[in-house]
């Protein structure tokens, strides 16, 4: 009998790290890309505030690489999650890849500073939206 519960522990033991793989919370396999929200606003350093963001659909990753370079023409946004997702540190949380994109317009209630979502994390997770108005493409880091 006991040797039959050690045999159940062990299969859901597998079977639970096999669900976890497809898991948001890890690094998707996508696009990483690096953002500077803030630049210039006031309580936040002069060169801005650095975030990352894995970008997974393909249209999405094309609109990210011609924003490289070319300021905040365009609002970055997505669901936000706790937790770095293994790409987004040193915060506490993170956009889930399959969400973010780049769109012409967002509700000014989603917006702040990456500092700031930090400090009211639970309210942005309530939100389900993260999307830094004046947040500019910094580069693609792989």
């Amino acid at each position: 009998m006991r040797s039959g519960i050690h045999r159940l522990r062990g299969m859901l033991s597998a079977l639970w790290i096999l669900a976890s793989c497809g898991s948001t919370n890890g690094p998707a396999e996508g696009a990483l890309f690096e953002l500077n929200a803030c630049r210039g606003s006031f309580g936040s350093p002069p060169e801005g505030e650095f975030f990352r963001v894995e970008v997974t659909t393909p249209g999405a990753i094309a609109d990210f690489e011609g924003l490289i370079g070319k300021g905040n023409i365009k609002v970055i946004t997505g669901e936000i999650a706790r937790g770095d997702g293994g790409f987004n540190a040193p915060w506490s949380w993170h956009l889930l890849p399959a969400t973010v994109e780049a769109v012409d317009f967002a509700i000014e209630v989603c917006d702040g500073c990456p500092s700031y979502v930090e400090g009211h994390l639970d309210d942005y997770l309530s939100l389900g939206r993260y999307c830094p108005w004046g947040a500019e493409v910094v580069r693609r880091i792989r």
